[in-house]
């Protein structure tokens, strides 16, 4: 099974079965003989997940939410924020940074929960 995403930058992920991966350009690996630190590092930098019931934080407003995962990472609230507003106009929901997701339809809601992943 092989799996394209092309983006503005038009970076490829490929995805291969047999658990190796070839992410960016870079060179395949094994992730299946990663060891703890490495399939840590490579969850926490490299893959992002998406829930059904998208998980958003009901308090936060859609520009936190989305910049949530930068915070819990350590990214400084400058560039957090910078990074966040940019991924809500690549989902097409400028304009909406400062409401809660009660606010947005299911829709959305969903788009935010792309945008933190």
């Amino acid at each position: 099974m092989e799996h394209n995403n092309q983006t503005d930058q038009a970076e490829e992920i490929y995805v291969e079965v047999n658990g190796l991966w070839k992410i960016f350009g870079k060179k395949a690996e094994d992730i299946l003989k990663y060891n703890k630190k490495q399939l840590r590092d490579f969850r926490r930098h490299t893959t992002g997940m998406v829930f059904q019931y998208f998980g958003l934080f009901s308090h936060r407003t859609v520009l936190y939410n989305v910049a949530y995962g930068l915070k819990v990472s350590g990214v400084s609230r400058e560039e957090r924020l910078s990074k966040a507003q940019e991924t809500i106009e690549t989902v097409e929901l400028k304009g909406w940074e400062n409401y809660h997701p009660s606010a947005l339809s299911g829709g959305m809601q969903q788009r935010v929960g792309i945008a933190r992943a």
